[in-house]
């Protein structure tokens, strides 16, 4: 069994949330840090959604990120986002949970991220998605990368077995 799950948001997730959101190292690459009203408010406004499209990340039964599966501003498809405290980046852990969620999207799903952010490039990847254009938003240049409807994440599943580097390799 992993040791990676990911579950439902639940109102006694809002501090874990706020401390995301705040966190200038796990925000790098996502517009920078929120200040603590801004997060309270966002916190609050994923916990009142009842869309079911954002899922804490547990590895050992500890919070320990975010993934979001909302719209994309541009071409309206599902688009796949997460956050992972720092301490818990580069274990497979974002990998694993992004797998479980993926799983149950028939769609084709899109990501965006700064070119910067190669070890979320190097995830993305792994999960199927291929880079299909770069665009400026926000002041930084992002990555446009496509998951295909029909894509297997078992596919992956192999290819990640067979790497030398896949249980060292940076999320």
């Amino acid at each position: 069994m992993s040791d990676v799950l990911v579950r439902a948001l639940a109102s006694t997730d809002a501090d874990f949330l706020e401390n995301l959101l705040t966190d200038s190292r796990i925000r790098q690459y996502l517009g920078g840090p929120l200040n603590v009203e801004q997060a309270k408010h966002r916190a609050h406004q994923w916990l009142q959604s009842q869309d079911g499209q954002n899922w804490i990340i547990l590895f050992q039964g500890l919070s320990v990120g975010l993934i979001s599966l909302g719209k994309h501003v541009d071409s309206q498809l599902p688009e796949l986002s997460f956050q992972l405290l720092s301490e818990f980046q580069g274990k497979n852990i974002a990998f694993d949970a992004c797998r479980q969620v993926l799983l149950g999207v028939k769609d084709t799903v899109v990501a965006e991220t700064q070119v910067k952010n190669s070890k979320a490039q190097t995830l993305l990847k792994r999960l199927g998605f291929q880079s299909q254009k770069t665009l400026e938003r926000f002041g930084e240049i992002q990555r446009y990368f496509v998951r295909q409807a029909d894509f297997s994440l078992f596919a992956t599943d192999a290819i990640a077995n067979n790497r030398p580097h896949a249980k060292k390799e940076a999320e």
